[in-house]
């Protein structure tokens, strides 16, 4: 009976512990992708507002070039 009542100990005792592996990997597993996640949404957010600063930068060259153009053709 008492071989029986330690195994039963040990069993319960592996079982906790393999419960706690468990739930320290999946928290490691969502801090990861946590930290994937909002890595993606800060890059995304740069690239977005440099796309936005090219966009303005080429309507300003194009205003330029077409006012250049209008010069040019006008003789001044």
């Amino acid at each position: 009976m008492a071989a029986w009542q330690s195994a039963r100990a040990a069993t319960s005792s592996l079982f906790e512990t393999m419960q706690q592996v468990a739930k320290q990997a999946i928290e490691v597993g969502e801090n990861n992708l946590n930290i994937v996640a909002t890595a993606a949404s800060n890059t995304a957010q740069q690239a977005t507002a440099q796309a936005a600063r090219n966009h303005q930068a080429i309507a300003r060259t194009s205003a330029a070039m077409s006012s250049w153009r209008l010069l040019m053709a006008s003789g001044l």
